[in-house]
């Protein structure tokens, strides 16, 4: 790795070591700066030593010792003044998620509480004059836990204030120490109210606290910096700008003071980098960063989590266990070893397996993955494990970050990132993975599988062997070309391009096809020019219609009535500023033919104000897709059945106008299959009678339930239609998947006769319940299991249609006034054995009195009455 370690001189910061210090909640005066997308917070001016020791109390910049002292006559340690230092200059948050990720100063590692001050204030610039606050000692160490000295912390304070404060003006500072320091501190009053006897003397707190104010006051207000986060693939790294994951939406601007943190030097004294200082910025490409930004986008540092070479960073390659510097992504890691190979076409008898190795699980068919295991990985305790398997879901992070073919971005999920690998068939040896997840326990330290295994789920998926290859540009062709050189093409974005665009133009635009063609432009160097759809050629490149957009799932229609649901997760599409919704015309290239979710590579939406013919559907469909068709229809009622030479068919009344042209599918006639049939018509194991002659026999007790869609003519249906495919049969299609609508729900054909039965059953039930309860002034507190079971049953029961519950609402009052009556009585009753006086007495026979009286059932009245002496 390219690694700069940082000239080192001396520093300093603060706060209390045993205090606790935090940014005040408010100050008199707060706004926002519009320019830097800053929390600004002005300072009051404050007069006498006291009351600016009092100011920063008061603003909860410390807090004292649990006595309540502060200590101000204890000497502070450079530690301790760095962190109130780093938070003045506004950069709390930002320290906060930079703790334990840098190691600059072979004093201060990762796990020391105030790695993170000291990494912000060495690494991020005074606000005043861009200059850094911290430069440690020549010797590569901080001295973290030595006392600061009136000196040094004169130093960092005008640091911090001084606006015209330049590199040469410190140098010669430093040169002649600690004069002119000390000199600056008294011109920017920043020793206002502080007697220094000696310079060279460690400060005191209460000193420490008024130089503090002092500078405070000097800069008028003070910033909270936004530290906002993005974690993703760097595909690009200039002295200006930032790209993750091939996203032009994921540009993030580069500055002077932009730090990259990349594995520990190997003095171990600094792990970091200003990005203008990186010479091979394409070294870093395929890296896994976690880039740290303010709301204008700056960049201020970025994270390397992992690298196609080395795997996840922070451990040993081909491992798996806790990894500290993954803090805020995930507290551990697991990784293969390196494979130097970057696609496995052609090549997988050359993965050296025991470098480890993962392979995918999946649920069901080679589409839904179930967990992804790493084999041949050693853990805290140095245990070769056989595998050790994370789930996934859909939460998971997958990113593909091979710089070799071009391939670095965020993909949909694990099946996407095996496409790209282009290993289709078989899952079961993939090198150079590496993936972060949360241990399910601190009990199990050596990260042993047989405690462990299927509980822990991966946050996040890195593949960096990937076959697709995406280094070429595809640009689409508006304009043909022609002699006069007047081709115009567009990439993905929609952004225009002629010639100029192009490095090479001697060729350009010959050879570049025909008007909507889709070409590919290797390093936009024209020789290497192929069509890689041919607008023409719609056998090989169909035309289709979207029906429906479901995410990147989308339902188009071909010629002949022909359907099916493409995936264009992977796709490359033409242009992202057209829309895909129902009705837009769309010319498509398979990604491969028959495969399992339709994947198509490229999507080429027809222009708008285009009316050519060229943009006719055309092409079939069957040919590239797994077309079923299987499309859900609705209909209602059945006219007709039939059992003709063993084809059987049902015809219904009505169709909704999903069906298309109602020519060809036979006056909504289809047909069904011999299991379909018997449900409809016959007995079967889950039933003893089919649906049509159930709905024929309880007609009347259906009508009583109001469940009046259900007649044979009535009923409603949903299922799926399918082009048939049998040659010998009249019919156009099958039809499958019936459910049956019974009271706003759609119920399966098999469990329809169970489920409209069950309404008009216990319906009855419970209308038998009510009627049997008490009238109103029988009920009795003894009433009470019946009425409950009565309004548990009403309350079941979906369909409430019919049924008076007039008794039973009677009668849960009546047990309401009864029970609430009980109450008072026994209040009464509890007073009068604690020998209360009499007042209370009266009072509480007075309330019991009142609620007994409303009691209808007069036997429950006169023995309350009785309890309470009246």
């Amino acid at each position: 790795m390219n690694k700069k370690l940082l000239s080192l001189v001396l520093a300093l910061v603060m706060v209390l070591g045993t205090f606790t210090s935090a940014f005040a909640a408010t100050t008199t005066t707060e706004t926002t700066d519009e320019k830097l997308g800053e929390n600004v917070e002005t300072v009051e001016k404050i007069v006498g030593k006291d009351n600016k020791i009092q100011y920063i109390i008061d603003k909860k910049f410390v807090e004292g010792y649990e006595n309540g002292d502060y200590g101000y006559d204890k000497e502070i340690k450079r530690s301790e003044i760095t962190k109130l230092i780093v938070f003045a200059n506004g950069n709390k948050e930002l320290a906060e998620k930079l703790q334990g990720s840098m190691k600059l100063y072979n004093d201060v590692d990762t796990a020391y509480w105030a790695n993170g001050v000291i990494s912000v204030g060495t690494t991020v610039p005074s606000s005043a004059n861009g200059l850094a606050m911290l430069n440690g000692y020549p010797d590569g160490s901080f001295k973290p836990e030595k006392n600061v000295t009136y000196a040094e912390l004169a130093k960092m304070l005008v640091v911090l204030v001084k606006e015209d404060l330049t590199a040469d003006m410190m140098r010669e500072a430093n040169a002649k120490w600690a004069t002119q320091w000390m000199s600056w501190a008294a011109q920017l009053g920043i020793l206002d109210d502080v007697t220094v006897a000696n310079s060279d003397a460690p400060a005191n707190r209460a000193d420490a606290f008024t130089m503090l104010y002092n500078a405070l006051y000097k800069m008028q207000e003070f910033k909270r910096v936004p530290a906002n986060e993005k974690i993703g693939v760097l595909s690009k790294l200039s002295r200006s700008e930032l790209t993750l994951n091939q996203d032009s939406e994921q540009k993030y601007t580069i500055t002077d003071d932009t730090v990259f943190v990349n594995l520990y030097g190997k003095k171990e004294i600094s792990n970091t980098i200003k990005v203008k200082d990186i010479t091979n910025p394409d070294y870093y490409y395929g890296s896994l960063v976690r880039v740290m930004y303010n709301d204008k986008k700056e960049v201020t540092h970025i994270l390397e989590l992992g690298n196609p070479e080395e795997m996840a960073l922070g451990r040993d390659i081909q491992s798996v266990g806790k990894n500290s510097r993954w803090k805020g992504v995930a507290d551990s890691t697991v990784s293969t070893g390196f494979n130097d190979i970057n696609t496995l076409k052609d090549n997988i008898d050359k993965v050296d397996k025991t470098l480890g190795y993962a392979s995918i699980a999946f649920k069901s068919g080679n589409v839904d993955v179930k967990e992804i295991v790493f084999h041949n990985v050693k853990n805290n305790d140095g245990k070769l494990l056989d595998s050790y398997a994370l789930k996934v879901n859909d939460d998971t992070k997958v990113y593909v970050a091979n710089p070799a073919n071009d391939q670095m971005k965020e993909v949909k999920d694990i099946y996407e990132a095996l496409r790209l690998i282009g290993f289709k068939d078989n899952y079961e040896v993939v090198p150079n993975v590496y993936a972060g997840f949360d241990a399910k326990s601190s009990k199990t330290p050596a990260y042993n599988p047989e405690y462990s295994g299927n509980t822990e789920t991966a946050k996040v998926v890195v593949f960096n062997v990937v076959s697709k290859e995406a280094s070429a540009t595809l640009y689409r062709v508006l304009e043909s070309s022609s002699s006069l050189g007047s081709a115009i093409v567009e990439n993905t974005d929609g952004e225009k391009f002629d010639k100029e665009h192009f490095t090479s133009v001697g060729q350009f635009p010959y050879n570049y096809g025909d008007k909507f063609d889709v070409i590919k432009v290797r390093n936009g160097i024209n020789e290497a020019v192929t069509t890689v759809l041919d607008h023409s050629d719609t056998d090989e490149y169909p035309i289709v219609e979207v029906v429906k957009v479901d995410g990147q799932d989308i339902d188009v229609k071909g010629t002949g009535g022909r359907y099916a649901r493409i995936n264009i997760s992977g796709a490359d599409v033409f242009t992202k500023k057209l829309a895909l919704k129902e009705g837009t015309i769309i010319q498509v290239k398979a990604e491969e033919k028959g495969n399992p979710k339709n994947e198509v590579s490229i999507v080429s939406i027809k222009p708008e104000g285009t009316g050519a013919s060229t943009w006719d559907l055309a092409g079939n469909i069957d040919k590239h897709f797994v077309s079923s068709n299987d499309r859900e229809v609705q209909s209602v009622g059945i006219l007709d059945y039939g059992n003709i030479g063993g084809i059987k068919s049902i015809t219904t009344k009505l169709t909704d106008d999903s069906l298309g042209n109602i020519d060809d599918y036979r006056n909504a006639e289809f047909k069904i299959s011999d299991e379909n049939y018997a449900k409809f018509f016959n007995a079967t194991d889950a039933n003893p009678i089919g649906l049509i002659p159930f709905l024929e026999e309880y007609e009347q007790e259906i009508r009583d339930a109001k469940l009046d869609n259900l007649t044979e003519r009535t009923i409603h249906l949903q299922f799926a239609v399918n082009r048939n495919t049998d040659s010998n049969s009249d019919l156009y299609y099958t039809a499958s998947k019936f459910e049956v609508k019974v009271n706003n729900k759609w119920v399966p054909l098999a469990d329809a006769v169970k489920e409209i039965k069950s309404h008009f059953e216990d319906k009855n039930a419970v209308i038998a319940l009510i009627e049997a309860l008490p009238v109103e002034d029988e009920v009795e507190i003894a009433d009470k299991a019946d009425i409950e079971d009565a309004r548990e049953a009403y309350d079941a029961l979906k369909n409430k249609d019919g049924i008076d519950i007039d008794k039973l609402i009677k009668a849960e009052e009546e047990l309401e006034r009864q029970e609430v009556a009980l109450e008072k009585v026994i209040a009464y009753e509890d007073l009068k054995a604690a020998n209360a006086e009499q007042s209370e007495l009266d009072q509480a026979q007075n309330k019991a009195k009142d609620l007994i009286e409303l009691i209808k059932n007069e036997t429950v009245k006169e023995a309350y009455s009785n309890r309470i002496d009246l």
